[in-house]
């Protein structure tokens, strides 16, 4: 049974990520038949765990099992939790998993355009949720819906949040910093209240908040000390 809920942790992951990078959800509702409820509560006994935390015994399992398959692995927050909930009416065999919170990410995006400050046309494009040499925002739920700095920028952050972005070497691809055309390399501090990124013909505000962020295959975090809103 805990494998059955591993499984489909990392189905919730796959629909919350965009890209290769996974973070599972941060918290999950599993809702099960009772005699199923009685299983599980018997195998994190047999752990040697109490059922608050199934989150741990579930992280353990599916982490297991990517790693005999030899597939990528899942970044789980350090309160991952899952919430097990044996009720009537559901089918034995057939968990139903509800995600209750999800990943919070350390760089969000605005489209925007910083040209024009009077008049606020912001709409936000979520999470960051992938930054891995280049960087990718959804724009909807739908995997294939996203924008890519990739043919113009290659954007990386640092484990200490800095970002780095490098010019396209094709010199129709365009890419400008606020006011500035990028024609060299720029690092920008988290400390900075944003960053005017445009990408071709359009404008991205990137700016840190709160949360976790991906770089290199590797999950960091946005500290609240580094934390800077969009106005």
């Amino acid at each position: 049974m805990l494998e059955q809920i591993a499984w489909r942790t990392l189905d919730e992951s796959r629909r919350a990520t965009c890209g290769p990078a996974l973070v599972a959800p941060r918290r999950v509702r599993v809702r099960l038949n009772s005699d199923d409820a009685r299983r599980a509560e018997a195998s994190l006994r047999t752990l040697g765990l109490e059922l608050s935390q199934a989150g741990p015994a579930v992280q353990d399992v599916l982490t297991a099992a990517l790693e005999r398959e030899g597939r990528r692995q899942v970044w789980f927050h350090d309160d991952f939790a899952v919430i097990l909930d044996g009720t009537p009416g559901v089918r034995q065999g057939r968990p139903q998993l509800t995600v209750e919170s999800r990943a919070d990410w350390g760089l969000q995006a605005f489209l925007t355009d910083p040209r024009d400050p009077g008049r606020d046309r912001s709409r936000s494009l979520g999470p960051a949720t992938v930054i891995n040499r280049d960087l990718v925002f959804g724009v909807s739920r739908r995997r294939d819906s996203h924008i890519s700095a990739e043919a113009h920028a290659e954007v990386r952050v640092n484990p200490d949040g800095r970002v780095t972005i490098t010019p396209s070497r094709d010199p129709r691809h365009q890419a400008v910093v606020g006011d500035t055309p990028l024609v060299a390399e720029v690092t920008l501090s988290p400390r900075d209240p944003g960053y005017p990124l445009q990408v071709g013909h359009t404008w991205l505000n990137l700016f840190w908040d709160q949360g976790w962020f991906i770089f290199d295959d590797t999950a960091g975090r946005a500290s609240p000390a580094r934390s800077v809103g969009h106005r």
